[in-house]
């Protein structure tokens, strides 16, 4: 007998393009995950406060204000957020890009404009792992 289903992944998107923000939240809500989308330091620390996410996928270059890196840094440092896996995007491509988000906690660094289909196997990579690491316990 199969157990329940899986509910769905909850993902925050935290990009302050609105093109951007809309047309990936919604490509990912049509692939099943609910998603909060946030284009600000305020709205992305609103929308954990609300739902803790399973994934982030975080702009880290945000035009008001701090990078978004510091989103990654506070799910880091919130126990009830610290094994969220989060994927920093940029079309902004430094050598230290990949140095800053590691160190702020990111898992993968994508960079933009990122294929939708890169997107989707990179979450589908993690939870394909965290299913594997729960049936092993």
């Amino acid at each position: 007998m199969a157990g329940p289903a899986p509910s769905p992944s909850r993902i925050l998107l935290v990009d302050d393009s609105l093109f951007t923000r809309t047309l990936l939240a919604a490509e990912l809500r049509d692939m099943g995950f609910l998603v909060d989308a946030a284009g600000s330091l305020p709205e992305a620390h609103a929308a954990v406060a609300a739902h803790a996410p399973d994934i982030a996928i975080i702009d880290v270059f945000l035009e008001d204000g701090p990078s978004g890196l510091e989103v990654a840094r506070a799910l880091r440092s919130d126990p009830q957020t610290a094994l969220t896996f989060i994927i920093a995007v940029s079309g902004h491509y430094a050598p230290d890009s990949l140095r800053l988000a590691h160190e702020a906690g990111c898992d993968r660094f994508l960079v933009k404009p990122c294929p939708v289909d890169v997107l989707a196997e990179t979450i589908e990579h993690f939870l394909g792992s965290c299913r594997q690491s729960a049936a092993a316990s």
